[in-house]
């Protein structure tokens, strides 16, 4: 489906973004929401780094649909991975927003969102492969994460005694 062959029932609301008319969602073929990602994340660039970034709540019941332009199953997945905009996805066509959708996408990436996912899925990588190397040593992974957790107590009582010393000698 392009902008010059619309299906009945969508209308062209920006290059090759269509927004149905009955339920507001908008469906949005793959180089084009590349591009727009792609734009809002420059724009997230040149702001800096955000204070916060803005994540919706997962509360929409699980409703699979059909591409509109293939036919196919859509994948559902969650934008960013940590976004919230559970989005309808055509690994061959494109994506499909529901109403508000494509705006809070839009909002999330120019936030820094896709920054903040990046981090995330880096500290789960090194999560996972910290609990392969102990599964390989053949160590009990509860037993690892016990000693993890001692050697972080351990952290934070050197770095607490460490703020309480100076405390003590401003007071003096």
């Amino acid at each position: 489906m392009n902008l010059w062959q619309l299906e009945p029932g969508y209308r062209a609301i920006e290059r090759w973004v269509q927004a149905c008319v009955h339920c507001g969602g908008a469906w949005v073929d793959r180089s084009t929401l590349e591009e727009l990602v792609r734009n809002a994340s420059a724009a997230a660039e040149a702001h800096g780094t955000p204070d916060q970034v803005p994540r919706r709540p997962v509360t929409d019941p699980v409703v699979y649909r059909g591409c509109p332009s293939c036919g196919a199953m859509m994948n559902r997945r969650n934008f960013g991975r940590i976004s919230g905009v559970i989005v309808d996805e055509c690994r061959t066509c494109g994506t499909w927003f529901d109403a508000g959708e494509l705006e809070a996408m839009l909002e999330f990436v120019r936030a820094g969102g896709l920054t903040l996912s990046q981090q995330v899925e880096r500290r789960e990588v090194e999560r996972e492969t910290r609990q392969a190397k102990t599964r390989a040593a053949g160590i009990d992974p509860y037993q690892a994460s016990l000693a993890n957790q001692a050697e972080l107590e351990t952290d934070m009582l050197v770095a607490f005694g460490r703020w309480a010393l100076r405390w003590l000698r401003r007071a003096r």
